[in-house]
């Protein structure tokens, strides 16, 4: 995710606005499509996990960026909690609903 390496080098509101406008959009629907297809929540949460690893605090820290990894979690809990006729993993609802919990502690 080379666009952090500019952090230090630009602006964190600029930074952030790069975010906003090119990764979280095609991110978001990247999460959606694949909570739409039988999804491994496991993975999905590991995948959601790493992603917010390559954020600094400063960057994590930003509203909007709060607000787009917040937006995330709604989408995977409306998926865990509305899995219609699907099988679902045996604790997915659980283990969403925990780390919504613990992120938005944060």
């Amino acid at each position: 995710f080379w666009v952090m390496d500019w952090e230090g080098m630009i602006a964190v509101s600029s930074l952030v606005g790069l975010l906003e406008k090119h990764f979280f959009p095609k991110w978001l629907q990247v999460l959606c499509s694949w909570l739409s297809n039988n999804p491994n929540y496991e993975e999905i949460t590991k995948w959601y996990l790493g992603w917010k690893s390559m954020f600094s605090d400063q960057v994590l820290a930003h509203p909007s960026i709060k607000e787009k990894f917040n937006e995330a979690l709604d989408i995977m809990n409306r998926a865990v909690s509305s899995s219609v006729g699907g099988y679902m993993q045996p604790g997915a609802r659980e283990n969403i609903a925990y780390l919504t919990h613990t992120e938005r502690r944060k």
